[in-house]
């Protein structure tokens, strides 16, 4: 499970960084033992309403003011599909 958290971790960090570079900052720490399966994000211009936002697609993530949006991938829920359907929607959704 560890190794499966890492990988897909690290996909969505990959999936951030070439979608999302001129909106998206990854604040959390780039060393997966220090971070764990979860990735907090600064999204510039953004406010509370991206989360109901993305939670009306199926998309649960904590948000914290100001601007940051915590996401999980559990690799015990989730799949690398997940991780990419997350970011169609966040894309649509930035729009």
């Amino acid at each position: 499970l560890r190794n499966k958290s890492v990988a897909l971790t690290g996909f969505l960090e990959q999936e951030i960084e070439s979608r999302f570079s001129d909106r998206v900052t990854i604040i959390t720490p780039p060393e997966a033992e220090r971070r764990g399966c979860q990735l907090s994000l600064k999204v510039e211009g953004a406010s509370g309403h991206l989360q109901s936002d993305l939670r009306l697609r199926g998309v649960m993530v904590d948000w914290r003011e100001p601007q940051v949006m915590r996401i999980a991938p559990t690799p015990m829920y989730n799949s690398y599909a997940d991780v990419q359907r997350f970011c169609q929607i966040l894309q649509e959704t930035l729009k």
